[in-house]
């Protein structure tokens, strides 16, 4: 009996050990003197912003109508920086971008949501 328990303990260790841990990969190597982070928040940003415009194209109620880029509720450094990197992303690539929330317009996440004009 104890031999079986033994044999069966063994068969759940090995074969939980057998799978493979996904294996974590980086961002780019930039060179950056001080903050390497900064240019990993404008990686983000930039991803962000082309998810944003591709789904705003594809609702046509939201196409071409500006965003309001919120705060962070926590107003964390990393909020602070994604929204001006946010900001920055859109305006280069022509999306309009308000510096006005209107109540009328729900919000869809923390940094972001499409406003009326």
């Amino acid at each position: 009996m104890n031999a079986r328990l033994i044999l069966l303990a063994l068969v759940v260790v090995v074969t939980g050990c057998a799978s493979q841990v996904p294996i974590a990969r980086n961002f780019p190597i930039s060179s950056q003197k001080k903050v390497r982070s900064a240019h990993h928040w404008d990686v983000l940003a930039d991803d962000i912003t082309g998810q944003t415009l591709a789904t705003m194209k594809k609702v046509p109620e939201l196409d071409g109508k500006p965003l309001f880029i919120s705060t962070s509720e926590e107003g964390s450094t990393f909020g602070f920086a994604l929204r001006n990197f946010l900001i920055t992303r859109m305006v280069n690539r022509g999306m309009p971008v308000s510096g006005l929330y209107r109540q009328d317009v729900p919000v869809n996440s923390n940094f972001y949501a499409p406003v009326d004009t």
